[in-house]
């Protein structure tokens, strides 16, 4: 089994992906577009409703839209990781292809996806057999259980406006117009509808053809924008051959081709898991905030996808470790030790936005920020106000605080382009973001492009590290465990010879 790390900022509005609802950007919750459920607008809508709703389902095909059994979509796109990339300079692009698959009749699903970055090649699939569902992990060669169909498809289905369309019809009585609207130079209609779910969903209709031009959903403090282009017909149904996806005003996925299939004949292993996979390990449950003890002078604090390592200076403490919730591990840590001493230093692993989410915490507790020049502007951004020079220690190459009770260091790896290793002498313990660790209870996978690179920093720097630990997992992690699962990592990209991947 291979395991990589791969958690994007925008990590739980898309799948956290789920390694793809993890990086793709699809989470679940669009149960009714995946319903055999009769497209009937109800008599509860009013009448301009009724009548736009009826004139979107004729634009899509009406019959041949109401009548649909199943659908195969296979999609090439390009995702932007606005802050995640590997230097902050410019916005990386992942290459994606994407097949997608769903059976209304059976109450059946399935999702593969293959993405190329440059922090490896990452390969999952998630399907729904109509009573269970997996995710598969290639690079693992491991599946683990899902809840239902949704959590498989996901937000996906949005990128679809004939299913939009579809799921209109379906929730016809929730429908509201709101009025006019001049979109891209042209007369558009607007209305708005309510998912199963609660979302709420606003559609742009092209006044002369009846097709969805945009559509946009709010959730939380972001604003998402589906824009749909280069409208085609396949056997009677009307498809947007492209999307374009916004979160606020990033582009954050461009779709360059989509092939549709309609009511297509499924194989027999269309949603059936591979022949040679395992179960996955046993994981450890990071559902409660919990407290590590690796020595007297260090201790890892976290839960879900947030650690932090709290290091005895001696007069002080020092930190490490960005994610949101930094007061509340900062409160567990002195809660479990009894340890008032004051905060006096916070470590900045890299510019990524997700490890910066907690910066304005630390900045509440008046630290002294320890950070590489090529973060310091997020940072800055981050906390959202100047930081003084005299809070700043910046760190180019290496350094050591606390009297020598913590060493920091630079570091390149396939990740990022500079990253800042922190290592407690006192047991000689290396915490680090993103590049290696397992979310098992007795079992550390093999390691990715990224762990590989980072033993290999550590090697070539000559530190001397026993315990490595995570910024999103949990546990301490032996040199000796780190070893073995960067000598078991395998760079071949599709073990399973899948056609995706071809």
């Amino acid at each position: 089994m291979q395991f990589s790390l791969r958690l994007p900022a925008r990590l739980n509005e898309w799948e956290r992906e789920l390694k793809f609802l993890a990086r793709t950007k699809f989470g679940a919750g669009l149960a009714v577009i995946l319903t055999g459920a009769l497209l009937t607008p109800s008599a509860i809508a009013g009448e301009k409703e009724d009548a736009l709703i009826a004139r979107i389902v004729d634009a899509y095909g009406g019959e041949h839209l109401t009548g649909l059994k199943g659908l195969t979509l296979k999609d090439t796109l390009t995702e932007a990781f606005p802050g995640q990339g590997y230097t902050p300079d410019f916005v990386e692009i992942d290459d994606v292809k994407r097949i997608t698959q769903f059976d209304f009749e059976g109450g059946r699903g399935g999702s593969e996806i293959w993405i190329q970055s440059h922090n490896g090649i990452f390969h999952d699939r998630f399907i729904f057999d109509g009573k269970n569902g997996y995710s598969i992990n290639y690079a693992a060669g491991s599946y683990s259980s899902l809840p239902n169909l949704f959590a498989v498809t996901g937000r996906y289905p949005e990128t679809v406006d004939a299913l939009l369309a579809r799921e209109l019809s379906q929730q016809a009585e929730t429908a509201e117009y709101i009025g006019s609207a001049v979109y891209l130079g042209r007369p558009h209609e607007t209305i708005m509808f309510t998912q199963t779910g609660g979302q709420i969903l606003t559609l742009f209709v092209d006044s002369k053809t009846g097709l969805i031009s945009k559509m946009t959903r709010e959730a939380n403090t972001d604003m998402f924008y589906y824009h749909y282009r280069e409208h085609a017909n396949v056997a009677g149904i009307t498809f947007a051959k492209r999307l374009h996806f916004f979160v606020n005003k990033d582009l954050s996925s461009t779709f360059s081709t989509r092939e549709v299939t309609v009511n297509p004949r499924f194989s027999y292993d269309a949603f059936v898991f591979d022949h040679g996979l395992t179960e996955e390990p046993e994981r450890i449950d990071v559902s409660e905030l919990a407290y590590r003890k690796i020595s007297d002078r260090l201790a890892h604090v976290g839960q879900g996808g947030g650690f932090s390592a709290f290091v005895d200076a001696g007069d002080y403490l020092i930190g490490v470790g960005g994610y949101p919730g930094l007061k509340d591990r900062l409160a567990k840590f002195r809660e479990e030790t009894g340890n008032d001493k004051p905060y006096r230093y916070q470590i900045v692993t890299h510019h990524h936005r997700d490890h910066l989410a907690g910066m304005g915490e630390a900045n509440d507790l008046g630290v002294t920020f320890v950070v590489h020049p090529t973060a310091l502007s997020d940072l800055r951004d981050a906390v959202n106000e100047d930081i003084s020079d005299e809070r700043l220690m910046i760190v180019e190459d290496r350094a050591t605080l606390g009297g020598g009770a913590v060493k920091v260091y630079d570091i390149a790896t396939s990740h990022a382009d500079h990253s800042l290793l922190t290592v407690a002498t006192d047991v000689k313990a290396a915490f680090m973001a993103d590049h290696f660790g397992s979310p098992y209870v007795n079992f550390v996978p093999p390691a990715g492009l990224s762990g590989v690179r980072l033993h290999q920093a550590i090697i070539d720097l000559g530190i001397d590290v026993d315990v490595l630990l995570s910024a999103h997992l949990p546990g301490a992690r032996s040199w000796a465990a780190f070893e073995a699962a960067v000598a078991a990592y395998d760079p071949n990209p599709c073990k399973f010879n899948r056609p995706i991947c071809q």
